[in-house]
């Protein structure tokens, strides 16, 4: 796993499979994060099953998604739709800034 990834259980000892699904999702969302982004997944037993968040630390700002679960593999899997969606959302407004202001020769780009 990549140093820019972390992955943080608390209340609880994760197998192997667990620990293995949650880094392969984390490497997931980070081919979709911004350049240079650190992500982090924490994955923490509650009375109700598992929280799950994920934190993508990046020049374009900080993602943030968490969820709740009874299941550690469906809040995994509902933490991945949700951060995805804002990396989307993201991607589709990153160029809007720029779209409308002129450049030098005072045509918009």
């Amino acid at each position: 796993m990549r140093n820019d990834i972390e992955c943080e259980f608390i209340n609880f000892e994760p197998d192997s499979g667990l620990q293995a699904f949650v880094r392969s999702v984390g490497q997931n969302i980070y081919d979709l994060s911004p350049s240079n982004s650190a992500l982090k997944i924490i994955l923490k037993k509650i009375d109700q099953g598992v929280r799950a968040t994920c934190r993508i630390f990046s020049y374009a700002g900080v993602f943030e998604a968490e969820v709740e679960s009874e299941k550690e593999m469906a809040a995994v899997r509902k933490l991945e739709e949700r951060i995805c969606y804002k990396l989307d959302v993201w991607k589709s407004r990153r160029f809007e800034k720029t779209k409308s202001t002129p450049n030098r020769l005072g045509v918009a780009m």
